[in-house]
C-alpha cells in the first residue's frame, strides 16, 4: 500500500508540471517553458529604397536595342505588387514582379527561395531579388538585385551576384539617367536573348538600374554557338513608358 501511495503521489505531482508548463506555452506558444522570456518584438520592415528601383505600375513599357544587331526587346511590367509578411516578433515586405518581352516570348518572374523569417535579433533587413526566366530557349534563376547596396555581400543566384557600385549619372543612346546601381552576375542566364545570332546560354552580364526608370542597360559577355571567342553586346534602353 504504501509502494502505491508514492506512485500516485509521483504520478500527481508530473501531471501538475505538465498542466503547469502547459498553460504557460498556451499563453505564450514561442516559449517553450515558463522560465524562458517570449521573443522581443523586432520591428516593422517596409521597403525602402530598393522600391524606388523596383516598383512600376502593371502596363509600364521599357524598348531596350541591342548595339550589335540592332534588333529591338519590348518589356512590359504585366503584374507588381508588394507582399506583406506578418509574424508576432515582425512586420516585413517584400516586391514581387512579372515583365513579359513582346518581342522575344520570354517572361521574368522575381523568386523568393523563401518568405520565412525566422527569429533573429540581429534581424539584417536583407533582399535578395532572383529573376527566374522561363522561354523556349532555356531557363534560368540569377539574383540580379539585393539590398541594402554592399560591395562586401555576394548573392547567389544560379551563380554569385556583385554589387559593383553606384554612378551619379550615365549616357545611354544620347539620354541621360541618374542614380546608377549595378549589379554583375558571375554566370547566368536571365537575360535576353538574340533572334540574329545563336550564342550560348550562359553569360557573364552586369545589370545597370536606374532609379526610378528602372533597368537602362544590359551587358552581356558571351560567345557566338561553337565558338570560345568573347562576344560581347548592350542592350540599351531605347524608349519607355512607366509609371510608379
Amino acid at each position: 500500500m504504501k509502494g502505491t501511495s508514492t506512485a500516485h503521489k509521483f504520478l500527481g505531482l508530473l501531471s501538475l508540471i505538465l498542466i503547469i508548463q502547459s498553460c504557460c506555452e498556451d499563453k505564450n506558444p514561442y516559449v517553450s517553458d515558463c522560465q524562458k522570456e517570449p521573443f522581443k518584438y523586432l520591428g516593422n520592415f517596409p521597403l525602402t529604397e530598393e522600391k524606388d528601383y523596383l516598383y512600376f505600375e502593371p502596363g509600364s513599357m521599357w524598348i531596350y536595342e541591342c548595339d550589335s544587331t540592332l534588333e529591338l526587346d519590348t518589356q512590359i511590367m504585366t503584374t507588381c505588387r508588394i507582399e506583406k509578411f506578418a509574424k508576432p516578433y515582425i512586420s516585413y515586405e517584400l516586391l514581387s514582379f512579372e515583365r513579359t518581352s513582346t518581342s522575344h516570348d520570354v517572361t521574368y518572374k522575381t523568386f523568393f527561395a523563401t518568405t520565412n523569417i525566422p527569429y533573429d535579433e540581429d534581424f539584417p533587413n536583407e533582399r535578395q531579388y532572383n529573376l527566374r526566366i522561363n522561354s523556349s530557349q532555356s531557363t534560368g534563376r540569377d539574383a540580379i538585385f539585393f539590398y541594402p547596396f554592399n560591395e562586401n555581400n555576394i548573392s547567389n543566384g544560379s551563380s554569385p551576384t556583385f554589387y559593383r557600385g553606384f554612378l551619379d549619372s550615365i549616357e545611354i543612346l544620347g539620354k541621360w539617367y541618374n542614380h546608377i546601381r549595378i549589379f554583375e552576375v558571375k554566370l547566368g542566364s536571365a537575360w535576353p536573348r538574340l533572334k540574329e545570332i545563336e550564342t550560348w546560354e550562359g553569360a557573364r552580364y552586369t545589370v545597370y538600374w536606374s532609379k526610378n526608370i528602372g533597368i537602362v542597360k544590359m551587358n552581356v559577355v558571351t560567345a557566338k554557338k561553337g565558338q570560345q571567342k568573347d562576344f560581347i553586346f548592350n542592350w540599351n534602353l531605347k524608349e519607355y513608358n512607366i509609371s510608379q
